[in-house]
């Protein structure tokens, strides 16, 4: 028996996790395998003469996700690029995370005296107006949550 860890890609939940050991337990020769859906790797204990990597690349190709395997000593061009790939995507979620709740905080803040039934002076009247709330609900909801970058990028 031999172990080897192949790369995945194209996993978004731990769903896609399953379907993946699903499909390479699936493959003739394979003893167990073991998908980290936080790592993105596969580890694959398989009998060589009777499956190999490309037997299992192909069934994770079939079930709509992408396997390498990884290679320990060597660091590919791509990982470089999807590093800088995954920090751009960071950095795009950090901004809308601080966007949305200042904006959330500004909503909240500006609905105490409705939600509460209290009148209470420090906070502008105009911050009760319905109209104003919605157009600041519409960015939270429909670029921070729901996720439509058009309307924004």
């Amino acid at each position: 028996m031999e172990n080897t860890t192949l790369r995945l890609r194209g996993m978004s939940c731990a769903s896609c996790a399953n379907n993946i050991e699903d499909a390479i337990r699936s493959v003739p020769g394979v003893e167990a395998c073991s998908v980290n859906f936080g790592a993105e790797q596969a580890v694959v204990t398989y009998d060589p003469n009777k499956a190999d990597v490309a037997e299992m690349q192909a069934a994770v190709d079939a079930a709509g996700y992408a396997a390498q395997p990884i290679q320990d000593d060597v660091l590919a061009p791509e990982d470089d690029a999807e590093r800088r790939e995954r920090q751009a995507e960071n950095r795009k979620l950090t901004r809308k995370v601080w966007v949305s709740g200042i904006v959330s905080a500004i909503l909240v803040i500006g609905s105490l005296p409705v939600m509460t039934g209290l009148p209470i002076p420090f906070i502008p009247m105009w911050l009760h107006h319905p109209w104003l709330q919605l157009v600041l609900t519409a960015p939270v909801l429909f670029w921070a949550v729901i996720g439509l970058d058009c309307l924004v990028n």
